[in-house]
């Protein structure tokens, strides 16, 4: 009997510790009462674990892992944008990447164009200057003037003015008129014209052609009236030259010109003959004769 009770107390002594382990395991492994961990009680008595004995509960610690921060990465520096980059939004064409809502994408390009585009106004009004050479016999002369005793041959200053409409950009429709200051005699002309004109966003070449009225006298500016002539005819107008646009409304110029002229002198009362050169001034006579030179100008554009 004896060594049945030592041998009930050493196996007693052997699978407490074990018993108490695992019960120990299951209570942490259960879901906590309701109201959280926080509303659980121990029950009075409950045996305490020995902290020193080598069965003891197993502690647990709660771990925190950081994320250490990004490495901080070498400074780059950007390149600078173009000067004639397209704006944000836009591709290298120059349309818009996203059309506004409520348009498709081929309006929203059209109205980036629009926008960037100079506008072009319907009427303008030039004012010109410069320096043209005149001959009027340079082609052909019959019966016209004596040579020695008229000059038909000079250099002068010419200012002019003329206005216009531009219906469509690439064309205008207008009106000239120039005055030449020669020594002995004014020479004019005034012509209806037509330019055709390369549009582009500053500089603007163009061609221009026309056909009016030209005329030699001395002008009477008090009283036009009153201004003698008896030389008069056709003029074929031309000319080539650019225009810089300083802004929509207004550009400055310069053109090369080239007229051609058909001039009549008309007869004189009846009696009167110049024998220099074979010409009898009682009939009438005539010249083809050439008008060269250049200007600048100064152009206002509105409407």
């Amino acid at each position: 009997m004896n060594r049945l009770a030592s041998l009930a107390s050493l196996l007693f002594l052997v699978l407490a510790p074990s018993a108490a382990l695992a019960q120990q395991t299951n209570d942490q492994l259960a879901p906590p009462p309701p109201g959280g961990t926080d509303s659980y009680q121990q029950e009075p008595g409950a045996q305490q674990p020995p902290t020193d004995s080598p069965h003891a509960w197993p502690q647990t610690t709660a771990t925190t892992t950081t994320t250490p921060p990004p490495a901080e990465q070498p400074y780059a520096p950007q390149p600078a944008p173009h000067p004639y980059a397209d704006p944000p939004g836009t591709g290298a064409s120059g349309t818009a990447s996203t059309a506004p809502p409520g348009m498709t994408s081929a309006q929203a390009a059209e109205l980036l164009e629009q926008q960037r585009r100079r506008k072009i106004h319907l009427i303008y009004v030039e004012l010109d200057g410069g320096g043209h050479w005149l001959d009027m016999v340079t082609v052909s002369s019959s019966n016209f003037l004596p040579p020695t005793t008229t000059q038909t041959t000079g250099t002068a200053f010419t200012a002019g003015v003329a206005a216009g409409i531009r219906p469509i950009d690439f064309l205008s429709i207008g009106a000239r008129a120039s005055l030449g200051f020669y020594p002995s005699y004014n020479f004019g002309i005034a012509a209806a014209e037509v330019s055709l004109i390369l549009p582009t966003q500053v500089v603007e070449a163009y061609i221009r052609a026309g056909f009016g009225y030209a005329w030699v006298g001395n002008a009477n500016y008090m009283d036009p009236s009153l201004s003698m002539t008896t030389i008069y005819g056709f003029a074929f107008t031309s000319a080539i030259g650019l225009d810089i646009y300083l802004t929509d409304a207004f550009s400055i110029g310069a053109a090369f010109d080239v007229d051609v002229l058909n001039l009549s002198r008309q007869a004189l009362a009846p009696g009167t003959v110049m024998m220099a050169g074979m010409v009898d001034l009682t009939t009438s006579g005539n010249a083809v004769g050439l008008h060269i030179g250049g200007h600048a100008s100064l152009t206002l554009h509105f409407l």
